[in-house]
């Protein structure tokens, strides 16, 4: 657990001081921007419907396995929720360059989880 907790730090300050170094590299505008509703209503929804799907297929695994690590579950659902929203940025909002952003946190948060898993910490 020390070592997962470890690890769990470097994450964070890795991807932490990585986002700022790409948001002043790449000139990416971190403001709130004036999206339309349409937009935010179907990001909302996109959003949602990951978690519903997630949320059932958590139930379902669990209650079929007595053993299961939910860890490589909640990787997997972070990297949903990211890769659905530098799509939407991409799709709807190229010029602010926030998808650039996304696309680092994605990666940051895979090599994070293959670190985890050549380490044997969470299976």
């Amino acid at each position: 657990m020390k070592m997962f907790m470890l690890m769990l730090l470097i994450f964070v300050v890795v991807l932490s001081i990585g986002h700022v170094v790409v948001s002043r590299k790449f000139n990416i505008q971190m403001k709130l921007d004036n999206r339309t509703k349409a937009v935010k209503i179907a990001q909302t929804t996109g959003m949602m419907v990951i978690l519903v799907g997630y949320t059932i297929v958590l139930y379902v695994v669990l209650n079929d396995k007595q053993n299961f690590t939910i860890l490589p579950l909640v990787f997997i659902y972070f990297g949903l929720i990211t890769l659905f929203r530098m799509i939407m940025e991409w799709a709807y909002n190229r010029r602010a360059k926030r998808w650039i952003a996304e696309i680092y946190s994605l990666i940051v948060v895979f090599l994070f989880y293959l670190v985890l898993l050549t380490s044997g910490t969470i299976m």
